[in-house]
């Protein structure tokens, strides 16, 4: 699962992929959301990563 959260944790995007093995390539477009900080969480069964999005 993908999903973006903002700095109050309001969920702005989010995205199931399903069936992807290895590399998986995604271009998201929230240069419609408000600039500051965001959070990017990539969870793949028991695996999270989390890295910050700054919009200026």
């Amino acid at each position: 699962a993908i999903t973006i959260y903002d700095v109050n944790g309001t969920e702005v995007y989010s995205e199931t992929v399903k069936g992807k093995d290895g590399v998986y390539e995604k271009e998201i477009d929230i240069s419609n959301e408000q600039k500051g900080t965001y959070f990017l969480k990539i969870s793949q069964g028991e695996k999270v990563s989390t890295k910050k999005i700054i919009l200026d």
